[in-house]
């Protein structure tokens, strides 16, 4: 071994210290950096020389620096971010839902009921009192408002959900574009042989804030190029390729916004009731299955009452000798079809027996040739099946409302059917009422002391008539299941149930995520402790080499001298 050999091998010894010391540097830097992740240089030795009986090192340099990044830990903690998100916005979503629909001060729907019914009984007892009956119409007034009042609230609160739907939508595409930048940049990098642990570092959190936006899943392609998609597959980043969502007017619900995936040839696919976790999922799970579903109770709920108290005023006798009068407002049935409809088919509803009309709601379904009906408030149970068109119009003509389709359905198409369309929204006591309340038919005859018919319609208030099979025979109050309170009783108390739910799920789901956290941290996080030790170890090597540099430089004088 000669003696410039000593010289190169500290030589290569000084560089890898001056690089130990910059990737510790880096570290440190780094150390409140949430998406960085501690880097290493990783030490090889020279190769040896033969120096005839033996052979010798020739120093060490820095073969590559990696980053400790654990794709498990990483997924588990996108999947954590994914439930947090999801669950803490869906816990917002039904507090709000509660406050709306909150019974529990005396105050709420549930009292109004029974103090509508109680109203009627009171004027059962004297059915000339001009105050008991404008107390019956003043409570008839503060129902129907505290019903109509609650519905169009939760209407708000789709209206409300819509517009951060369609605010979020942006944020992703704008996430997505980043993921494809990066990924270009790491392809091209990495392309001759070197790791650009500071640009995965940076797609790395862009993922994570990703997931916490939508249920997201990904995996890494050879070329070191990310795939990213949603939970239903659908790609938002393929490698250098981004693909984007958008938003659109649901050609079913004007106010309501659907989710497009926007494919390489332009095409759209709306894939709004496929999306799912993190902010966004939950904002549509809400929208679409919480908040519709508490509004189909209302409804179902105004429709009861509305029908029930209808049909045996409009049986009965005014004080001024009146019959056939409504004291609410009679219903307006409908339809709708679902978010997913690829056809252009719209329902529309006309009443046309109120004293026998079946409040159930149902689904059409069109499987391009025939018809399926199915109702909601039975589990789902088919009422009928392979039915043509006209047979599904005679089947509602029995329950009291006709309905008729414009535009064209397409296989696969459903549509919801209810005689109780928007009756929550809608509900009011006839103006006829209001203005003259002789027209309460308070009696079964014409007798002026008969109090007979409010009695029958103050007995709703403790009766099954929400919920019930239909029948031709007699009054939907002879079939039901739940009576009026109970049944809104129910509503709240599945919402309620709902909010726990979620409450419990954020607080699981927050803790796994620290726990997850505290694992990365261990593995992939910079400790300060040890960077310093780290640092004077290096520090210590530097100096070691410097000194060998030092010896040997005086060695060459030594030698210079000599000769």
């Amino acid at each position: 071994m000669n003696i410039f050999s000593v010289l190169s091998t500290a030589t290569w010894a000084l560089h890898t210290s001056q690089t130990e010391i910059g990737v510790t540097g880096q570290n440190v830097a780094n150390i409140n950096n949430p998406n960085y992740t501690k880097e290493t240089a990783n030490i090889i030795a020279g190769p040896t020389q033969d120096y005839g009986r033996y052979s010798i090192g020739s120093g060490i340099s820095v073969a590559n620096v990696t980053s400790s990044f654990s794709s498990y830990l990483f997924n588990q903690s996108l999947d954590n971010n994914t439930s947090v998100a999801s669950w803490t916005a869906t816990s917002g979503e039904l507090n709000q839902m509660n406050q709306i629909m909150n019974d529990t001060n005396g105050t709420g729907i549930s009292n109004a009921i029974s103090k509508f019914f109680s109203a009627f009984q009171t004027l059962s007892n004297n059915p000339a009192d001009a105050t008991a009956r404008q107390s019956t119409v003043a409570a008839g007034q503060t129902l129907s408002a505290q019903i109509s009042g609650a519905a169009t609230s939760l209407g708000q609160m789709q209206i409300n959900e819509n517009s951060n739907i369609k605010a979020l939508v942006p944020k992703i595409n704008d996430i997505s574009n980043q993921i494809t930048a990066l990924n270009k940049e790491i392809h091209q990098t990495e392309n001759s042989g070197n790791v650009n642990n500071n640009a995965r570092d940076q797609r790395n959190g862009l993922i994570k804030q990703l997931s916490g936006l939508t249920g997201i899943s990904y995996f890494e392609q050879s070329n070191g190029e990310d795939v990213v998609m949603l939970k239903n597959g659908t790609p938002l980043v393929a490698g250098e390729a981004a693909y984007n969502l958008s938003t659109g007017i649901s050609k079913f619900n004007p106010q309501l916004t659907n989710i497009y995936w926007n494919s390489p040839n332009g095409n759209q696919t709306d894939i709004t009731s496929t999306i799912s976790g993190g902010q966004l999922g939950a904002l549509v799970a809400s929208r679409d299955g919480a908040v519709a579903t508490a509004l189909s109770n209302l409804n179902t709920l105004a429709g009861a009452i509305t029908t029930g108290v209808n049909n045996l005023n409009a049986s009965g006798y005014g004080l001024d000798g009146s019959t056939g009068v409504n004291f609410f407002n009679p219903l307006t049935p409908g339809g709708a079809g679902a978010p997913t409809n690829t056809g252009t088919g719209v329902i529309t509803g006309t009443l046309i027996n109120q004293g026998n009309v079946d409040t159930s709601q149902f689904n059409l379904a069109f499987d391009g040739t025939n018809y399926t009906v199915t109702n909601k408030d039975q589990g789902n149970a088919t009422a009928l099946s392979g039915a043509s068109f006209a047979s599904v119009q005679s089947f509602f003509q029995q329950r009291g409302y006709s309905i008729s389709m414009t535009g064209t359905p397409k296989a696969g198409d459903s549509f919801s059917v209810s005689a109780v369309n928007n009756a929550a929204v809608l509900m009011s006591v006839n103006s006829t009422v209001v203005n003259d309340v002789n027209k309460i038919a308070a009696g079964s005859t014409t007798q002026v002391g008969d109090g007979t018919n409010a009695r029958l319609v103050g007995n709703l208030g403790t009766q099954k008539i929400v919920g019930g099979a239909w029948s031709a025979t007699g009054t939907t109050g002879s079939t039901g299941v739940y009576s009026l309170n109970d049944y809104y009783a129910s509503a709240v108390g599945s919402v309620g149930t709902q909010t726990k739910t979620a409450t419990d799920n954020v607080t699981l789901y927050q803790g796994s995520a620290a726990q997850t956290s505290n694992l990365i941290e261990q593995s992939s996080g910079v400790n300060m402790d040890e960077e310093m030790v780290n640092l004077v170890k290096f520090q210590n090597a530097y100096q070691a080499s410097a000194k060998t540099i030092t010896i040997v430089d005086q060695m060459l004088k030594t030698l210079m001298n000599v000769t």
